[in-house]
């Protein structure tokens, strides 16, 4: 089986006629080139047959791959084979991850025929690590070409001693550094020494060129291993990288699995038997091997030790990983506490450098957090009212670490087991949130820049009114065309704001700060002409709330500040007006016994509601000064008119309490009377009826309604079974009015001569309203089908003395007809005598026109007989 490792021709020619002896050969391919392909891709990567017969099927890949052989442009194919296919490429990979296979044409102009392909073509295999590569080139060919003595009979012994020697320390060097590469040590042991045996049999003295040998490949490792002992956690932070914790605790993985795989090659029977040459032959290395074999111990101990902590910080991590940002403020605490418990049990991770590494790291991680959950690079390009709750929640999980820091700082001494000296965090948070700091700031001023973009975009919809409200509006929208344009500083970068070593966010600013003042500046102008402008404290509050948070910026402030006495002095007035609107109400209460109420609205309900909107003038204004953040809500004056405000509720409570006590007393009765009367009566003189549904009636559901929407007031039973009743009673209602109406018409409308067609039926109607007279009442159930079917009954009636009178005017206009126009008529002049000439035509005409009407008549009268 040839080399893998290394480039080589394809195998010598077999005997004419027989095939290659293949793992391709069961697979029935004519072309030996082809086959030879085939056979060195699935041994080398141990494949099936099937992999290599799904890939040359693809018509595609068959076509390539001839093209290889027989197009002279083609120098060079490439497989790389993976568990799950096979693929090829005319091209070197820029930067492969996996093994890969190639075959190259000696002479690029010649072609791959079936007959040359052994002499002309060459395969071999590529490690994506090029250390790996150039140290198996050594190993495998160079070292070989050295050591093959047909290669060097001419030379010189010295020359031939001194290349062995050259290639050897090469070989040392090219292995050691190539483990480094992996994160490994290498203790490259002497090619002279490998079968090394102590003490030797056939030769029992010592042997001072062996033991030289020992001593020197000892200085080696000594060097080596020094090196790596000397590798400190903190070197990615003292080169200006911001590493996360993963790559902490990666350091001690990798650090325990190096000094394991040290022990082990110290601990090599070989290498003990070198050790006890040194100890018998005296040498003075002997002490340095002891030194660093208890170094390699200790510091492979101290490496598992701190790594069984640092797994514990690393589930702490995963926790907050896995959890969505927006809820990982709470789970900084218990990663904290877990750092704490850390510094507290560990006996060797309990030192300021390596505690103040770990949280630099820490901070890192949260930093790392916060730049994936906000993408700060697009955080000012979006809209401003969506991202700006992204980023105070990313400032307040910031704020919440450095609390459960500084919270775990102070609670460290008590986290010490009894008997145990406590030992505190004494170096300085700088040296730890250094970077943590500057971000967070930086989050902060982030946060205050949106916040002045979405509060200064609503000026683009300010309306100000008054008489001078147009101008100050176009001013407005003036400043809010030129803040838009300064914003773009922001807007329009491509730097990351929170990138701490970019000092171009901070300086652009402090360009956008001075820009704002001269903004302030007018805007605070403005706002106190709008105010000056205000005719009432309707307008003055209106003004307050459309500029919002704007008046709280410090030079607005600074301008407007002074209106805020004057408006709590605006709402004392309101409070004297209302004071005295009271004592008029209670002067005509006391006189003719009740308030003065809206229209239509029954007593209680209408002074429940005047006392309610007379309350309101000022404690709309009074919730409306209470959300802003100013100092006038700690005044004196401004605390009076709160005292003032709750002496005039009691007044009105008490009122309200006098009305509903009075209503309460008289509501019962009110109800069970006028629910207990029949539903119609009928005026004896007239015999018109009235529906029987009494005012104080409809006052109750009025007041019910209040009530209910009040929610105050503990309803009796009575009232509250008739307000539930209350569609049902309408619906009783707007039906009886219905009849009352129609019936009345009947009396009132029928002419002498119709009533005794109608009294028949009028009677039978009575005999059914009767009941309704007497014996139904409102508060009696199922009377629903009563009154549809007496409606119905009076409908009838009503349609039918309708459609008669109707019937009669149609009469009437028929026979009025019949007098339009004479019979004979003369003929323009007056003195000319009767047209006669067509008598006979136009007498006919005249008789047909009567007699059709009279046919009309009479089906008119038989209907109206039919129907009375």
């Amino acid at each position: 089986m040839t080399d893998p490792a290394q480039p080589q021709p394809a195998p010598a020619a077999t005997t004419t006629g027989t095939q290659l002896s293949s793992m391709a050969s069961s697979l029935g391919i004519d072309d030996p080139r082809v086959e030879i392909t085939a056979d060195y891709l699935l041994r080398r990567y141990r494949q099936k047959p099937d992999r290599w017969v799904k890939f040359y099927n693809n018509s595609d890949n068959h076509n390539a791959l001839i093209d290889f052989f027989n197009n002279q442009e083609r120098e060079v194919v490439i497989f790389v084979c993976t568990p799950a296919a096979i693929d090829m490429s005319f091209s070197w990979p820029d930067d492969p991850h996996n093994i890969f296979s190639y075959f190259v044409k000696l002479d690029r102009n010649k072609q791959i025929t079936k007959e040359n392909f052994r002499d002309e073509m060459l395969y071999g295999d590529f490690l994506p690590n090029e250390m790996d590569q150039f140290s198996m080139f050594l190993n495998r060919i160079v070292e070989r070409i050295i050591n093959n003595e047909r290669n060097n009979v001419k030379w010189p012994t010295v020359v031939t001693e001194d290349i062995r020697k050259h290639t050897q320390l090469l070989k040392t060097v090219v292995d050691i550094t190539s483990c480094r590469t992996k994160g490994q040590t290498l203790l490259r042991i002497h090619n002279d020494l490998e079968n090394f045996e102590y003490p030797d049999p056939k030769n029992p003295k010592l042997n001072r060129k062996t033991l030289h040998l020992i001593e020197s490949m000892v200085v080696l490792w000594c060097n080596e291993i020094q090196n790596v002992l000397k590798v400190r956690n903190a070197e990615p932070l003292l080169e200006g990288k911001n590493p996360a914790p993963q790559v902490e605790i990666k350091f001690w993985q990798l650090r325990a699995k190096d000094f394991e795989q040290i022990y082990q090659q110290m601990i090599d029977p070989t290498v003990k038997m070198m050790v006890k040459c040194l100890k018998d032959g005296n040498s003075i290395y002997y002490k340095s091997y002891k030194d660093l074999y208890s170094s390699v111990v200790g510091a492979l101990v101290e490496a598992n030790d701190n790594l069984v902590y640092l797994t514990t910080v690393s589930n702490a991590l995963a926790k907050v990983e896995e959890t969505d940002f927006d809820a990982c403020a709470p789970l900084l605490g218990p990663l904290m506490h877990t750092i704490g418990l850390v510094w507290v049990h560990s006996r060797y991770y309990n030192t300021a450098e390596r505690i103040t590494v770990l949280l630099q790291m820490l901070c890192n991680f949260v930093i790392e957090l916060v730049d994936n959950y906000i993408s700060p690079e697009e955080m000012f390009k979006g809209d401003m009212a969506e991202t700006i709750p992204l980023v105070k929640t990313a400032e307040q999980v910031m704020s919440s670490f450095r609390m459960a820091f500084d919270d775990t700082r102070k609670r460290l001494p008590s986290m010490f087991p009894p008997g145990v000296t406590p030992r505190p965090w004494f170096f300085q948070p700088d040296i730890v949130f250094s970077r943590f700091t500057k971000v967070h700031e930086r989050l902060k001023i982030a946060y205050y820049l949106m916040d002045t973009n979405v509060n200064f975009m609503k000026l683009e919809k300010v309306e100000f009114g008054g008489i001078r409200g147009n101008s100050l509006g176009d001013d407005v929208i003036v400043i809010f065309q030129e803040f838009d344009e300064a914003f773009k500083l922001f807007t329009e970068s491509k730097y990351n704001p929170l990138d701490a070593s970019d000092p171009t966010f901070l300086e652009n600013f402090e360009t956008f700060n001075l820009i704002m003042e001269d903004f302030d500046r007018r805007l605070a102008t403005i706002v106190c002409k709008g105010y000056y402008d205000c005719s009432g404290l309707e307008m003055i509050f209106k003004l307050i709330e459309m500029m919002g948070p704007l008046l709280e910026r410090q030079l607005i402030l600074k301008d407007f500040d002074d209106k805020y006495p004057q408006v709590v002095k605006m709402m004392d007035e309101a409070l004297d007006i209302c004071f005295e609107l009271y004592e008029e109400q209670m002067a005509i209460k006391k006189e003719t016994g009740s308030m003065v109420v809206h229209k239509n609205m029954p007593p209680m309900a209408g002074a429940m509601i005047w006392a309610r909107e007379i309350y309101n003038r000022v404690a709309i204004y009074m919730e409306s000064f209470s959300r802003l953040e100013h100092q006038i809500k700690n005044m004196d004056e401004f605390k009076h008119i709160f005292v003032r405000l709750e002496d005039l509720k009691h007044l009105l409570d008490q009122n309200d309490k006098f009305y509903f006590n009075s209503w309460l007393s008289t509501v019962d009765e009110i109800c069970s009377f006028n629910m207990s009367q029949p539903l119609l009566t009928r005026d004896s003189g007239t015999r018109l009826l009235a529906v029987n549904f009494d005012a104080k009636l409809v006052a109750v559901l009025k007041e019910m309604k209040y009530l209910k929407l009040r929610n105050k007031e503990l309803i009796p039973v009575i009232p509250e079974g008739v307000y539930e009743k209350r569609d049902m009673l309408f619906k009783y209602y707007a039906n009886l009015m219905l009849i009352m109406q129609l019936y009345n018409k009947l009396i009132t409308e029928s002419l002498p001569v119709e009533k005794p067609l109608i009294s028949p039926h009028l009677m039978k109607i009575d005999n059914e309203l009767e009941e309704a007279l007497t014996t139904l009442s409102w508060e009696m159930q199922d009377i629903w089908e009563y009154i549809a079917n007496t409606l119905q009954q009076i409908q009838d009636l009503t349609s039918k003395v309708q459609r008669t009178k109707d019937n009669v005017e149609r009469l009437k206009t028929v026979m009025a007809t019949w007098s339009q126009s004479p019979l004979f008529e003369r003929k323009e002049k007056l003195d000319n005598l009767l047209g006669l000439t067509d008598r006979h035509e136009t007498v006919k005409k005249r008789y047909n026109e009567i007699t059709a009407a009279g046919v009309e008549v009479l089906d008119l009268m038989e209907v109206g007989l039919c129907w009375l």
